[in-house]
């Protein structure tokens, strides 16, 4: 993400910005940035589900009666 802000259209490959924007390289920049924040969201989140501690469950837990 950093490489993407900080070198622009020279962190993108030649296949990036020929084939799969046609050329447009103001698109392709944005949709990369798009596409890596993404990953990036997705995978904090998923660290932050494997920091959580587990809520311990009782064999016969069927809720509290009162």
């Amino acid at each position: 993400m950093a490489e993407l802000v900080d070198k622009g259209a020279d962190a993108l490959s030649r296949y990036d910005i020929e084939v799969a924007s046609g050329g447009d390289v103001e698109r392709v920049l944005w949709t990369a940035l798009y596409l890596v924040g993404n990953h990036v969201r997705y995978f904090t989140d998923k660290v932050r589900e494997c920091e959580t501690i587990p809520k311990q469950q009782t064999l016969f837990d069927f809720g509290a009666r009162d």
